[in-house]
């Protein structure tokens, strides 16, 4: 029987194994479109931060970390400057 390989060890089999998401699953976690996500990512929605995202030719994926923070940091600008 084969020795147990270690997680680096194992060849990658989706985005998922990455944490990465497409704009089509970002746009369905935010409830909006990918042309918005897309927007938002291109920095092109005045008054939003973009989202942190990886370019792989025409390819955007976005890691779930990343848009975690964002939310986190968008969630905590949001209540700063509506007094709350």
């Amino acid at each position: 029987m084969p020795a147990e390989t270690s997680y680096a060890q194992r060849p990658a089999t989706s985005l998922q194994d990455f944490g990465l998401l497409t704009l089509a699953e970002v746009a369905a976690l935010l409830h909006c479109s990918k042309a918005h996500v897309s927007n938002v990512i291109a920095v092109r929605v005045p008054g939003c931060a973009p989202i942190p995202a990886v370019h792989l030719g025409r390819r955007i994926l976005v890691r779930r970390e990343s848009l975690m923070h964002w939310i986190d940091q968008n969630e905590a600008g949001s209540l700063a400057k509506n007094g709350g």
